[in-house]
């Protein structure tokens, strides 16, 4: 018989739910379709307040596009013990390693001063965790996965307007698309699983630092960037854990 690390439970991703919002919510009877409903207005009403004011005062305006990858992994003292508890049940050592997707998208960078500026951003990318063991003499490799929308609201520090040194940091929307999966393989078998979140909708926080060389009529940037949640997918009955992505990014921009 094939022992699976996954725990045919829902104890899955854990990026959390919002609780001013959810609170909001029940107290007024609003339902989960309307929830999400609100939320997107509200969402796409800050984005074109902040597109808007943006593009008004702004004294430079940079648009490209952004890609990489997304090295993801889960932490966080409810994953350690799901993971300890793994162990000991079965009497195996699971070896975490980083999960690694694509990430892309665009970017409007707006500078208002000679060293601060704004970047928002609309960008598809992946969250995971793989892991490994092995069991009774056999190899076993699994992978949690979960695909999503990100939206960084991002303040940026510059050596100069355009090009050069450059640092940011700010919140993240994030629109989970899809359940989370999950996939182990091993002893001629394969098991596969998801779970759908409770709240669709989550917040994150992101920072980074990188480069622009100024090229032609634009600019070519390398990035390293680090994120992670602040809220969750999924209430707190599933013992939430933490998700976290470290991206390397490429990009190329056009100064307007």
């Amino acid at each position: 018989m094939v022992k699976s690390f996954h725990p045919n439970t829902a104890k899955y991703l854990h990026i959390q739910h919002i609780p001013f919002w959810h609170a909001f919510c029940n107290k007024r009877g609003i339902n989960h379709n309307t929830k999400e409903l609100y939320m997107k207005r509200f969402i796409g009403l800050i984005l074109l307040i902040l597109l808007c004011s943006a593009g008004l005062t702004a004294r430079e305006l940079v648009f490209g596009v952004k890609g990489g990858v997304n090295l993801g992994w889960f932490s966080g003292n409810n994953w350690d013990d799901y993971v300890e508890s793994a162990e000991l049940y079965y009497g195996i050592d699971i070896e975490e390693q980083l999960h690694p997707a694509l990430h892309a998208g665009l970017y409007l960078e707006s500078m208002f001063s000679q060293n601060l500026g704004f970047v928002t951003e609309l960008n598809f990318t992946q969250y995971g965790q793989d892991y490994e063991y092995s069991y009774a003499g056999e190899d076993f490799e699994g992978s949690y996965s979960i695909n999503a929308i990100e939206i960084p609201l991002q303040l940026k520090i510059a050596s100069q307007p355009v090009g050069g040194f450059y640092g940011l940091a700010g919140p993240t929307i994030i629109l989970l698309t899809g359940d989370l999966e999950f996939e182990e393989s091993g002893g001629g078998v394969t098991v596969e699983g998801s779970d759908t979140p409770d709240n669709p909708i989550v917040l994150g926080l992101t920072a980074g630092v990188g480069y622009g060389f100024i090229m032609n009529q634009g600019v070519l940037s390398l990035e390293v960037r680090y994120g992670r949640n602040l809220t969750d997918a999924f209430d707190a009955d599933k013992d939430p854990f933490d998700v976290n992505g470290f991206k390397l990014l490429l990009g190329y921009g056009f100064v307007l």
